[in-house]
């Protein structure tokens, strides 16, 4: 029974340790290195890696949604006042973003004209 409580309180730290990222007060810093730029890296490189359109689009979702938690983040980090490179970061994050909802759109209209 021990193995249970350990997995829940993992999770339990876990799920502590992104709402403090998310929430902008461990910084942009960890937030843009630790979270955006990994995830989006590696799903570009899956994107790019398949070629069916299922894993396509759940790609794209998943970037979506990475890139929206993170310009919550980013914004909350501006709204304490740190605003240099937060700026910086919320253009990128945001352009990011636009890009990953046109292509998600593109690849639902292939894989709907298939």
């Amino acid at each position: 029974m021990a193995d249970g409580q350990d997995i829940k309180k993992q999770k339990d730290n876990y799920a502590e340790k992104m709402r403090l990222l998310l929430s902008g007060k461990q910084g942009l810093a960890k937030l843009f290195w630790y979270y955006w730029f990994p995830v989006t890296v590696i799903l570009n490189i899956f994107y790019f890696m398949v070629s069916t359109g299922h894993l396509h689009i759940l790609c794209g979702v998943y970037s979506a949604y990475v890139g929206i938690q993170t310009l919550r983040g980013t914004w909350n980090i501006i709204r304490e006042g740190n605003k240099g490179w937060a700026i910086a970061v919320l253009l990128l994050v945001g352009l990011n973003l636009i890009f990953d909802v046109a292509g998600l759109a593109i690849d639902i209209s292939n894989f709907l004209n298939r």
